[in-house]
C-alpha cells in the first residue's frame, strides 16, 4: 500500500462524508472489516458498518467531519478530526433534541489493497452525551 493509495482512498471518504453516503462509506471497507468505536461498539462487515454509518446520519442529518491532520505511515493511518452536527432524530433512544455537537476524534486504520480492514475511533464519548444533555456535569473545582 503506496501513500497515494491511501490518499485516493482518503478522497473517497472525503467525499462519502460530505455527501452523508453510508454505503460509500462501507464500500471503503473491505468486506470483513471491523470498526471499533464507543457509540456502535464493534461493527463487522459491511451490512453493519453501513449501518452504523446510516445510523448516525439519521440522528445528525448534517453531520459534517473536518480532517484536521493525517499520518500515513502504510499500512497504517491515523487521522485528527473535528465532527460537528444537529442531533435532529432519536440517537441512543433519546429524542432529537436539535443541539449541535462538536467533538475531536482520533481515527487509526489499518488500510490493505485500497480498502480500510481495521477502524478505531477515539473521541470523549461522556463530553457527547453532556453536549446532548444526556447527561449533565459540573465544572471541577479549583
Amino acid at each position: 500500500m503506496t501513500q497515494t493509495q491511501v490518499h485516493v482512498l482518503a478522497d473517497r471518504l472525503r467525499d462519502a462524508w460530505r455527501h452523508r453516503d453510508a454505503a460509500a462509506l462501507a464500500n471503503c471497507h473491505h468486506p470483513d472489516a471491523v470498526i471499533d468505536s464507543p457509540l456502535f461498539a464493534n461493527a463487522r462487515g459491511h451490512a453493519a458498518i453501513e449501518a452504523s454509518y446510516a445510523t448516525l446520519f439519521r440522528a445528525f442529518p448534517d453531520l459534517e467531519v473536518t480532517v484536521n491532520a493525517m499520518l500515513v505511515d502504510p499500512p497504517q493511518v491515523a487521522s485528527y478530526e473535528t465532527m460537528r452536527g444537529t442531533h435532529a432524530n432519536e440517537f441512543l433512544g433519546h429524542p432529537g433534541t436539535n443541539k449541535r455537537i462538536e467533538i475531536s476524534l482520533a481515527r487509526l486504520m489499518t488500510v490493505e489493497h485500497g480498502q480500510i480492514t481495521r477502524q478505531l475511533v477515539i473521541y470523549d464519548f461522556t463530553g457527547l452525551l453532556v453536549q446532548l444533555g444526556v447527561l449533565s456535569a459540573k465544572p471541577g473545582k479549583r
